[in-house]
């Protein structure tokens, strides 16, 4: 007996073609601890209470490029003026430290790494600031978080690491009163590795008599990622800088003649001689909100010496600094401690 049973369409399998989608793969690596991309930073920066701010060296790429003033040329509530249109560079911020001739009472950093001396003064002639690709800037109190000898404020200047760096790119710049400048910037990495090396010479006849200046900078960061939660970056850092300081000038010799000077500062070679080198090394372990930072040992040479008609010993200077902080974001707890010796 042959039966037959009638089923609804709705319960019979119908045979779907399949269709094979493309295989997709997504590359990337997680960003620097030592040194976090922009976007990254200016997010935090958003959801923080204060007045702080961060800043592209877009801008500064394109221009001269040659000063500290160049970097930061609008920043709100910061003053930055060279002397006589030199690498010395006078800072201010919200008026800290306005009536000084120097960078003291503020606190000038380059990946959180402090780079005054142990008497709190900065000298912009330490930095090469075309391996720089952003900088934050804290104002009042809300630099404390790099310690005491930062109340007038604080900037800090974050550099390329060799991932970020082309591979190689070099300049040649130049511009009135017998500006020159020459450099090169390289990048290479190789698993946990990455190392930057930035090396500039400049020469500047200047605007007044008697303010010639060169200098050459050579800067380097070696870094290793022992894993997604703790990296080491070794910094190395050589300057030198010769430079002519002309006199100040009364209104009647200013108005007659600005570009002149004192023949004493002439006949008596007045100026400012600088060599530099900085060895520093930064450990950072990523923590549950937040980051634990170790300077585990900066140490800075300097032999320094000023021309005028008052004769100087030249000095020399060696700096050792030990730093470690824990950061909480937002900045509603912070706990810093740092300490300096000098000899």
């Amino acid at each position: 007996m042959l039966c037959l049973r009638l089923m609804p369409l709705d319960t019979i399998a119908i045979a779907q073609p399949t269709n094979i989608l493309p295989q997709v793969v997504v590359t990337g690596s997680a960003q620097s601890l030592t040194s976090p991309d922009l976007n990254s930073v200016a997010e935090r920066f958003h959801d923080t209470p204060g007045a702080v701010s961060v800043y592209s060296s877009d801008q500064y790429q394109l221009g001269r490029g040659a000063y500290l003033e160049d970097f930061l040329p609008y920043a709100p509530g910061v003053l930055i003026q060279s002397s006589q249109g030199s690498e010395d560079t006078k800072v201010s911020v919200r008026g800290s430290n306005a009536q000084e001739d120097d960078i003291i009472g503020l606190g000038v950093l380059l990946d959180g790494v402090p780079l005054n001396q142990g008497d709190g003064e900065a000298y912009s002639q330490d930095l090469d600031l075309r391996s720089v690709k952003y900088s934050e800037v804290y104002r009042g109190a809300d630099a404390l978080r790099y310690g005491s000898l930062t109340l007038g404020g604080a900037i800090n200047l974050v550099t390329m690491t060799g991932r970020e760096a082309p591979r190689l790119k070099t300049w040649l710049t130049g511009g009135s009163f017998g500006l020159l400048e020459a450099g090169m910037l390289s990048g290479w990495s190789n698993g946990p590795f990455d190392l930057l090396l930035d090396a500039s010479s400049h020469f500047l006849d200047g605007f007044r008599e008697h303010a010639q200046e060169n200098s050459e900078k050579v800067f380097s960061s070696l870094g290793y990622r022992i894993s997604e939660w703790a990296e080491n970056r070794l910094y190395l850092f050589w300057g030198r800088l010769s430079q002519n300081n002309p006199s100040s000038l009364t209104q009647e010799e200013m108005l007659a003649n600005p570009k002149q000077t004192d023949p004493e500062s002439i006949a008596q070679n007045w100026g400012k001689q600088w060599d530099y080198f900085r060895l520093a090394d930064r450990f950072v372990l990523k923590v549950t909100n937040g980051n634990f930072n170790s300077t585990v040992l900066g140490i800075t040479a300097t032999s320094f010496s000023v021309r005028n008609s008052i004769p100087l010993i030249p000095s020399a200077l060696l700096t050792i600094t030990r730093m470690t902080s824990a950061e909480t974001w937002p900045l509603s707890r912070r706990r810093t401690s740092s300490g300096d010796a000098t000899a």
